[in-house]
Formats: C-alpha cells, structure tokens, sequence
C-alpha cells in the first residue's frame, strides 16, 4: 500500500478528478484525507489561489450522521467546506474512479477548537498549567468524544483510520504558539 496524505482543500469541487488523478499516476493506490485536523500554517506551492493556507482550528471535514455524534459532549467545530457539500465522502465516491482506496487521518486530541471552549478538559502538566493545544485523554467526556469520532468514521467506505496525536500532546509540541526558552 503506497498512501498519500490529502487536505480535503486540495481536492474540493472542480480540482478533485485532477488531483486523484495525479496521485494514481503517481503510483500511490490510497489517499489518506484528513478528516479531522488541527491549525496550522501551510505552505501550498502548487496553489495559484493561496501558496499559504491557514486551517480551521481543529475543525471536521464531513458531515456526521450518526447518532452517536449528536450524544457527544464535546463536538469539534465543522468546517466551512461542508457547507456546501460533504468533502470526505466525495472524496470516497471519486476516488475509486482512480483506482484509490481512501483512509480517514485524525488528529485526535490536539485540537485547540475544543480547548478554548472547554478548559477543564484540557491537559494539565505537573505544575498546573493548561496547555491550550491539548484534549486530556484521561477524561471521560475526552475519551467520549475519541470514540465518537472512530465511530463516525467506521460507518463509512474507509479502508482504515489512522490516528494521529492519539495520546498526551508533549510539552514540546510545535504549533504556531511561539514557547519561550525552548528551542
């Protein structure tokens, strides 16, 4: 299996058949589309409308439908893109067109979206400060929500999931929070 990692962005709307179809000519037989991710500064060179894309903090890129979603405490913000449409499974529908299995990537428990809104479940470190970036997998409502989300996930035609940040988001994790005294 030789996967490629795909902002939904990147294949949204008129684009999509361009760019699956680049990734099978590539060689690559699974697109891994991000479908839950965090913020960021990104550097797009081969975009001639924005060569630097900010995310959506901690934002979701398809529509939930489950039950299970609805019953969550805590719910990650939907991103603008499924305004207008659901960008993972368009995304599932065109790319076997291309030959192209698709996965879901999810950034688990970094996600300052939630954070903001809900401080008492972020992580606390040994002194007692808050890290603004970090969901706390040791609390229930947290650990709800991953689920949740796995669950969302598993009821659509992904060949796998892959988690990322699955666990405690270390004291040296680099985000656009600039960390004085640390290199």
């Amino acid at each position: 299996m030789y996967s490629f990692y795909l902002y939904p962005w990147d294949a949204a709307g008129s684009q999509m058949a361009g760019v699956l179809g680049r990734i099978a000519a590539a060689g690559i037989n699974t697109v891994k589309v991000a479908a839950i991710y965090h913020t960021g500064k990104i550097l797009l060179t081969a975009n001639s409308s924005a060569r630097v894309r900010f995310p959506e903090d901690g934002a979701v890129y398809f529509r939930p439908f489950s039950e299970e979603w609805h019953n969550l405490a805590l719910k990650p913000p939907i991103s603008r893109l499924c305004a207008t449409g659901d960008p993972l499974a368009e995304i599932c529908a065109e790319a076997p067109r291309h030959g192209l299995a698709v996965g879901a990537w999810v950034v688990c428990l970094h996600n300052r979206a939630i954070t903001a809104a809900r401080p008492d479940v972020s992580t606390v470190n040994a002194y007692g400060d808050r890290y603004p970036h970090s969901l706390c997998p040791m609390q229930p409502e947290v650990r709800q929500y991953l689920r949740g989300m796995v669950q969302e996930l598993a009821g659509r035609p992904l060949r796998n999931i892959v988690l990322e940040a699955a666990g405690f988001v270390p004291f040296r994790h680099y985000s656009y929070v600039q960390v004085e005294g640390v290199e």
